[in-house]
């Protein structure tokens, strides 16, 4: 079967290790990734409905455009993959931009165009929250119409997108029936599951969580 790419590159991402995670999922109505990343399982998966969930709010407020207002923002968007915005000088100038902006469109907009022209797909802000990462110098930056369209035609399985906070995390961490140990169980060792799970706990803690790296995993609970 056929695997569909994400439209953005995204590191950490599930993609290759889709075949794996599929193997795992239980079954049940609703998939719940509180860590979507650029949404490999959501779009390789066919649950009656979805939840996805990020700390990344400019990860989901451009999902949830490209959802809303597809055509609008691919027309948008494809504007800024021509020859001319591949330099330094005007990645840097809509790097600024972006990181001055109020505008949820905009940004989402500049987001993808950051996404495939920066350095190895990298989202990465500094203690200010700004964008900080640097040009990539890649020949030809893909435009992923394709991958959008086809993220929004998933329309037609329901889904949710909303922003993870550390304390809605926590809310879930603490709920028994949210998420699915029993998955991390059924694939990891004793100690690897013991450390990641001390992990997630210890990002709680708000200035941990600014400063620690993202912690990959997938959650999955039946709803």
């Amino acid at each position: 079967m056929k695997k569909n790419r994400a439209f953005l590159k995204w590191a950490g991402g599930k993609y290759p290790l889709l075949d794996d995670i599929k193997r795992h999922l239980p079954k049940g109505e609703c998939l719940v990734e509180p860590f979507v990343g650029a949404g490999s399982v959501f779009l390789n998966t066919d649950f009656s409905r979805y939840i996805l969930a990020d700390i990344n709010s400019d990860l989901i407020s451009l999902y949830n455009i490209v959802k809303m207002r597809t055509d609008e923002y691919v027309q948008a968007a494809r504007e800024l993959f021509v020859p001319e915005t591949n330099c330094a000088e005007v990645y840097y100038q809509f790097r600024e931009e972006f990181n001055k902006s109020k505008d949820p469109f905009r940004r989402a907009v500049l987001f993808l165009y950051l996404n495939r022209y920066g350095y190895n797909g990298l989202c990465r802000y500094n203690l200010r929250g700004e964008f900080n990462v640097p040009f990539g110098r890649y020949k030809k930056p893909y435009f992923p119409e394709a991958e959008l369209y086809h993220f929004a035609e998933k329309r037609r399985m329901p889904f949710s997108i909303v922003s993870l906070t550390p304390i809605a995390w926590r809310a879930q961490m603490m709920h028994p029936s949210s998420i699915a140990i029993r998955l991390m169980r059924r694939c990891l060792r004793p100690p690897t599951l013991r450390r990641i799970t001390q992990t997630v706990l210890r990002l709680n803690n708000k200035r941990i969580w600014r400063r620690s790296p993202k912690v990959w995993l997938i959650a999955i609970f039946q709803c």
